[in-house]
């Protein structure tokens, strides 16, 4: 993430301009997102007071919310480069509880409402849509007025360890079903493993019948 910006006469016209690109990148990464973002002092002695063509720069891996660092980089009239601290608080829309919710608890409509939050952490681990919380229980207690993030979800375990599950496989113009013993819990979508009566161990995934399937 780089852009080069205008001529910068100053230490605030500096600060001034690497807020405008901070704000740019959010903008363009999280556009339901708005932000309030705080720059580092400048070191007056750190550059000379005119610079005709400044390079900002965030690294590889850089995030967009808490703190941070932005390279600046002046090619024109004299060259030097200096390092800009930063911080933003980073707002957006969240499920969040409208109760207090226990572990192991499978969240309905009833129980969240979408609100804005600060993002502590990843944006992109907040939950927005209750389709993404199909099939999943709360790995952890979850407060009134808290956001979920995927973190604190788990797969809802629909088979469990020692169950006789119905195995299935399909192939060109054939059809196997029978019987394996689940050698751990699982949810929907997950790979489970199972012993066969002849002590064989298969593998295949947990659909939502309760069915798993081995492709060919």
């Amino acid at each position: 993430m780089s852009a080069l910006a205008d001529a910068i006469d100053g230490p605030e016209a500096l600060r001034d301009a690497a807020g405008r690109f901070i704000g740019g990148q959010i903008a363009a990464t999280y556009p339901d997102s708005r932000a309030e973002i705080e720059i580092g002092p400048v070191a007056e002695h750190t550059f000379t007071p005119v610079c005709l063509a400044t390079h900002f720069s965030l690294a590889s891996g850089s995030r967009l919310w808490g703190a941070g660092n932005l390279a600046v980089q002046c090619d024109a009239p004299s060259p030097w480069s200096i390092y800009l601290t930063y911080r933003i608080r980073l707002k957006g829309p969240a499920l969040t509880a409208r109760r207090p919710l226990p572990s192991r608890y499978s969240p309905s409509a009833q129980d969240l409402v979408k609100a804005e939050v600060e993002y502590a952490v990843d944006p992109g681990r907040y939950l927005h849509d209750m389709a993404n919380l199909r099939g999943t229980v709360l790995a952890m207690p979850l407060a009134k007025g808290n956001p979920i993030t995927i973190d604190m979800l788990q797969v809802k375990a629909i088979i469990q360890a020692g169950q006789r599950v119905r195995i299935r496989s399909d192939g060109p113009g054939f059809q196997i079903s029978q019987e394996g013993i689940a050698q751990r819990q699982a949810g929907v979508g997950e790979l489970l493993r199972l012993k066969l009566g002849s002590g064989r161990i298969v593998q295949g995934i947990v659909r939502d019948d309760g069915t798993v399937y081995i492709g060919p």
